[in-house]
Protein backbone atom coordinates (compact mmCIF):
# COMPACT_ATOMS: atom_id res chain seq x y z
CA UNK A 1 0.00 0.00 0.00
CA UNK A 2 2.62 2.56 0.90
CA UNK A 3 4.89 2.05 -2.53
CA UNK A 4 1.44 2.02 -4.34
CA UNK A 5 0.75 5.77 -2.67
CA UNK A 6 4.53 6.87 -3.14
CA UNK A 7 4.31 6.14 -6.96
CA UNK A 8 1.42 8.20 -7.51
CA UNK A 9 1.70 11.21 -9.12
CA UNK A 10 1.01 14.64 -7.18
CA UNK A 11 -2.22 15.02 -8.36
CA UNK A 12 -3.80 11.74 -7.19
CA UNK A 13 -1.66 12.07 -3.86
CA UNK A 14 -3.21 15.71 -3.15
CA UNK A 15 -6.54 14.00 -3.97
CA UNK A 16 -6.35 10.87 -1.63
CA UNK A 17 -4.80 13.12 0.89
CA UNK A 18 -7.90 15.83 0.73
CA UNK A 19 -9.93 12.81 0.94
CA UNK A 20 -8.39 11.01 4.08
CA UNK A 21 -8.35 14.50 5.80
CA UNK A 22 -12.36 15.10 4.86
CA UNK A 23 -13.00 12.00 6.61
CA UNK A 24 -10.51 12.57 9.32
CA UNK A 25 -12.34 15.91 10.52
CA UNK A 26 -15.39 14.24 11.58
CA UNK A 27 -13.98 11.42 12.92
CA UNK A 28 -11.96 13.43 15.13
CA UNK A 29 -14.60 15.82 16.14
CA UNK A 30 -16.71 12.44 17.43
CA UNK A 31 -13.68 11.43 18.94
CA UNK A 32 -13.40 14.60 20.62
CA UNK A 33 -16.78 14.40 21.51
CA UNK A 34 -16.25 10.64 23.17
CA UNK A 35 -12.87 11.98 24.95
CA UNK A 36 -14.76 14.75 26.69
CA UNK A 37 -17.82 12.93 27.64
CA UNK A 38 -16.11 9.40 28.68
CA UNK A 39 -17.72 7.12 26.46
CA UNK A 40 -19.10 6.06 23.59
CA UNK A 41 -20.63 9.75 21.61
CA UNK A 42 -23.88 9.25 19.22
CA UNK A 43 -24.72 12.89 18.34
CA UNK A 44 -28.18 13.91 19.06
CA UNK A 45 -30.05 15.22 15.39
CA UNK A 46 -29.69 18.76 16.25
CA UNK A 47 -25.77 18.31 16.09
CA UNK A 48 -25.22 16.54 13.16
CA UNK A 49 -24.51 19.95 11.41
CA UNK A 50 -21.59 20.40 12.57
CA UNK A 51 -19.89 17.45 11.65
CA UNK A 52 -21.30 18.40 8.26
CA UNK A 53 -19.71 21.55 8.88
CA UNK A 54 -16.27 20.21 9.73
CA UNK A 55 -14.78 19.24 6.82
CA UNK A 56 -16.57 21.87 4.65
CA UNK A 57 -15.18 24.94 6.75
CA UNK A 58 -11.80 22.82 6.98
CA UNK A 59 -10.75 21.77 3.58
CA UNK A 60 -11.02 24.95 2.14
CA UNK A 61 -9.05 26.57 5.24
CA UNK A 62 -6.18 23.64 4.97
CA UNK A 63 -5.91 24.21 0.96
CA UNK A 64 -6.01 28.22 1.41
CA UNK A 65 -2.96 27.17 4.12
CA UNK A 66 -1.13 25.17 1.48
CA UNK A 67 -1.52 22.02 2.98
CA UNK A 68 -1.70 20.17 -0.45
CA UNK A 69 0.10 22.61 -2.51
CA UNK A 70 2.93 20.42 -2.48
CA UNK A 71 3.52 16.96 -1.06
CA UNK A 72 6.87 17.62 0.73
CA UNK A 73 9.61 15.08 0.64
CA UNK A 74 10.99 15.94 3.89
CA UNK A 75 8.61 17.17 6.61
CA UNK A 76 10.16 19.78 8.61
CA UNK A 77 9.55 22.65 10.90
CA UNK A 78 7.95 24.71 8.30
CA UNK A 79 5.29 21.80 7.60
CA UNK A 80 4.79 20.80 11.14
CA UNK A 81 3.79 25.11 11.73
CA UNK A 82 2.03 24.99 8.25
CA UNK A 83 -0.09 22.29 9.96
CA UNK A 84 -0.34 24.06 12.88
CA UNK A 85 -1.69 27.04 12.26
CA UNK A 86 -4.51 25.71 9.47
CA UNK A 87 -5.47 23.41 12.31
CA UNK A 88 -5.67 26.42 14.95
CA UNK A 89 -7.32 28.64 12.08
CA UNK A 90 -9.96 26.34 11.41
CA UNK A 91 -10.51 25.41 15.08
CA UNK A 92 -10.95 29.16 15.95
CA UNK A 93 -13.58 29.70 13.24
CA UNK A 94 -15.10 26.30 14.03
CA UNK A 95 -15.68 27.28 17.43
CA UNK A 96 -16.70 30.71 16.99
CA UNK A 97 -19.26 29.57 14.33
CA UNK A 98 -21.00 27.19 16.46
CA UNK A 99 -20.69 28.91 19.89
CA UNK A 100 -22.62 32.37 17.84
CA UNK A 101 -25.99 29.70 17.72
CA UNK A 102 -26.95 30.18 21.13
CA UNK A 103 -29.69 27.44 20.84
CA UNK A 104 -26.70 24.97 19.80
CA UNK A 105 -23.62 26.63 21.76
CA UNK A 106 -24.42 24.03 25.03
CA UNK A 107 -24.62 21.26 23.08
CA UNK A 108 -21.08 21.18 22.44
CA UNK A 109 -18.49 21.36 25.51
CA UNK A 110 -15.90 24.11 24.63
CA UNK A 111 -13.23 21.62 25.67
CA UNK A 112 -14.35 19.91 22.82
CA UNK A 113 -12.69 22.26 20.35
CA UNK A 114 -9.02 21.93 22.15
CA UNK A 115 -9.25 18.21 22.31
CA UNK A 116 -10.28 18.28 18.57
CA UNK A 117 -7.83 20.44 17.35
CA UNK A 118 -5.02 17.87 19.29
CA UNK A 119 -6.63 15.10 17.78
CA UNK A 120 -6.41 16.86 14.30
CA UNK A 121 -3.20 18.04 14.59
CA UNK A 122 -2.37 14.31 14.56
CA UNK A 123 -4.20 13.45 12.02
CA UNK A 124 -3.67 15.56 9.78
CA UNK A 125 -0.41 15.71 10.50
CA UNK A 126 0.78 11.56 9.95
CA UNK A 127 -0.52 10.89 6.88
CA UNK A 128 1.16 14.20 5.24
CA UNK A 129 4.67 12.83 7.73
CA UNK A 130 3.83 9.08 5.91
CA UNK A 131 3.97 10.52 2.28
CA UNK A 132 7.28 12.48 2.47
CA UNK A 133 9.44 9.45 3.13
CA UNK A 134 12.69 10.08 1.00
CA UNK A 135 12.85 8.05 -1.89
CA UNK A 136 16.30 6.80 -0.57
CA UNK A 137 14.82 5.31 2.77
CA UNK A 138 11.34 4.33 1.05
CA UNK A 139 12.22 0.63 1.11
CA UNK A 140 13.72 0.68 4.25
CA UNK A 141 10.52 2.37 5.59
CA UNK A 142 8.87 -0.13 4.22
CA UNK A 143 10.48 -2.39 5.86
CA UNK A 144 9.99 -0.98 9.28
CA UNK A 145 6.37 -0.15 8.96
CA UNK A 146 6.73 3.78 8.61
CA UNK A 147 4.64 4.47 6.49
CA UNK A 148 1.29 3.17 8.08
CA UNK A 149 1.86 5.66 10.96
CA UNK A 150 -1.81 6.66 11.02
CA UNK A 151 -2.51 3.36 12.39
CA UNK A 152 -0.31 3.34 15.43
CA UNK A 153 -1.12 6.75 15.81
CA UNK A 154 -5.10 5.54 16.48
CA UNK A 155 -4.23 3.11 18.85
CA UNK A 156 -1.56 4.94 20.72
CA UNK A 157 -4.76 7.78 20.57
CA UNK A 158 -6.71 5.09 21.87
CA UNK A 159 -4.63 3.71 24.61
CA UNK A 160 -4.14 7.22 25.64
CA UNK A 161 -8.02 7.52 25.83
CA UNK A 162 -8.67 4.52 27.81
CA UNK A 163 -5.79 5.09 30.30
CA UNK A 164 -7.32 8.67 30.86
CA UNK A 165 -10.63 7.53 30.88
CA UNK A 166 -9.94 4.67 33.18
CA UNK A 167 -8.94 7.12 36.00
CA UNK A 168 -11.39 7.84 38.77
CA UNK A 169 -12.36 11.59 38.32
CA UNK A 170 -10.45 11.56 41.67
CA UNK A 171 -6.86 11.19 40.09
CA UNK A 172 -7.64 13.56 37.46
CA UNK A 173 -8.38 16.73 40.22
Amino acid sequence: MGLWFLNRPRPIKRTISVILDFLAIPFSLWLAFSLRLGEFYIPPNQQLWIFVLAPVLAIPIFIKSGLYRAIIRYIGMDAIWTIARAVFLYSLIFSVIVLTFNDLAGLVPRTVYAIQAIILMLFVGEPHDSEMVDSEKRSSSLERGQCCSLYSTCLNLWGWASWYTSRGTDEIE
